[in-house]
Formats: structure tokens, sequence, C-alpha cells
């Protein structure tokens, strides 16, 4: 068996015809056809059930997929465990959903830069569904996001804290001094909200039904800094983790009745290599919060 059989083999059962895994992989469909039958014909069994151009997995063929993939993976792995080896400085991806990113980012990217000055962050600010979506697509290395709605057979999660969803009101609104806000209270408050795939908007939404209250949403902006500032003006309300509003601002938190408690953590994609500098992110990460 040679590599390059094993190559083709996967991109065939990819793209799903040989022409099109040829054409993919830059060789003659002759060439690609030719070392699929010296594989089939060197151990004796068929991969494909073929109905005209039409090609179907056999059992055999099922089983050399699931073995050509872990295969291919761990030589890519290999690969770039090897770039990493060999290259001075790494760029680290990672994950952060805006308003976590707003309060968190800024002291991990200190301290980490005071600490490994060499290798340099790079953050991308998502939603925490979209951060899961470029985990599983290798698009990202490592993540710091919500876990209540992550998949724990994909993903490789570690808890670092719990937040809190707060009501937040301009202090000079009627509800500011309150101890905690009952959802029936906001019936007829405007309210703006983060823009996009947010779990924490899908939290506050089931909380407004559960409370048999229809939400008055004016607003959604993907701008953290608009919305606290709008929340300042006295005409709306949002809600927001705690720790996303300044204490220096003219926002009272109220908390939630009863509590909407979230937990926060590090998250990366299992079987996943972690080059070296990641692990070093995330071993900071853990002792910031041990």
């Amino acid at each position: 068996m040679k590599f390059n059989q094993l190559i083709y083999f996967a991109a065939v059962c990819q793209y799903g015809t040989v022409t099109e895994a040829a054409r993919q992989l830059h060789i003659s469909q002759p060439s690609l056809t030719s070392s699929i039958r010296q594989l089939e014909s060197e151990y004796q069994v068929n991969l494909f059930h073929r109905v005209g151009r039409h090609l179907t997995l056999t059992r055999e063929g099922e089983q050399l997929l699931v073995w050509a993939q872990e295969i291919l993976k761990k030589v890519s792995d290999t690969e770039n465990a090897l770039r990493d080896l060999a290259s001075k400085k790494n760029r680290i991806l990672l994950g952060v959903p805006p308003m976590i990113g707003s309060f968190l980012f800024p002291r991990i990217f200190a301290g980490f830069h005071e600490e490994y000055p060499e290798i340099d962050l790079e953050i991308q600010e998502q939603s925490s569904r979209e951060i899961y979506r470029l985990l599983a697509e290798e698009q990202l290395e490592l993540a710091i996001a919500l876990l209540n709605d992550v998949d724990s057979t994909i993903f490789k999660c570690r808890k670092l804290y719990t937040t809190e969803l707060c009501c937040c009101v301009s202090r000079n609104h009627p509800l500011a001094n309150a101890s905690s806000v009952d959802m029936k209270l906001m019936e007829r408050e405007r309210v703006v909200l983060l823009r996009g795939s947010q779990y924490h908007v899908e939290c506050v939404m089931k909380r407004y039904d559960e409370a048999g209250v229809r939400p008055l949403v004016v607003l959604r902006s993907a701008q953290l800094a608009t919305i606290k500032r709008l929340v300042e003006t006295g005409q709306v309300i949002s809600f927001l983790f705690r720790e996303a509003v300044d204490p220096r601002e003219q926002i009272s938190v109220l908390p939630l009745d009863p509590p909407l408690l979230l937990d926060v953590g590090t998250v990366y994609k299992r079987g996943h290599y972690l080059y070296n500098d990641v692990s070093k992110l995330l071993d900071y990460i853990n002792r910031m919060y041990q």
C-alpha cells in the first residue's frame, strides 16, 4: 500500500466521483482510477459499488475510510507539529464572544504578553456558537466561551468561572435601586440586544416567554459600547454579563429573579493537536483561575 493510494481513495469518498477527485488533486482521472484498482487488487477487496459513474462504499470501503482518515489526520498533525517546532514565533487564533472579550481579553493579553513576549495573540470576536463552528473546522485553536451550549463529545472544556446575566438600566431608571427584577416588570421596557446568534440572548428570550411577556426589542447592535451608551440615556434597558459593566459607567446592574447563571471556560477541539504556544496560553489562563 502506498500513501498516495490512501489520499486518492479518501478524495474519491469526499468528492463523490473519480472525475471530481482527480480535478481537486490535479492528477489525471486514469491515474487515480488505476491507483485505486491496484489497491483493490493488492488486497483482494472491492472498495466501491460501481453503477455507471455512481460510486457507493462497500463494507470494506467504509472500514478503510475510517482507517485512512485516521492516518491522514495523524500525518497532518505531525506536519503541523514539525512546522510549530521549526517556527521561532507562533500566532495563536483565540476565539472570544464580544461581551466576554470586552472585560476578559485585556487582562489575559497584558499578562500573557508580559510572560511570553515572543508569542502573538490574535482574537476573533464571534458568538459562542460561531466559535464552536470555527473550532470544529480547525480555523481557531482555542476559545474562551459559554459552556452551557457546548457539545462535550466534540470539544474539550474546562470551566473557569460562573458569570451572571443581569438586567442593566440607567442609574436614573425607576428600577435602578431594586435588589432584583422579575421579567414581568420588563413588559413595557424598550430593549436593546447584541446582534447575532448569541446564546445569552436566547436565555433572555426564554425568560420573557416563561413570564408570558412579549419583549419590546427596539434595536440589535453588534457594538457593546453602543448598547451601554444607549442604556445610560435611560431610554432603553439591556441584558449583559455583570463583569461587562464598569462601575464608573452610569448603569445599574440588577440580578434577575431567579438568577440567570452561565459558565465560562476554555474550549478546544478533541483530537486536535495543541501547538506548544497554545498549550502555554491554555496553562496561563488556567493559572489565572486556580
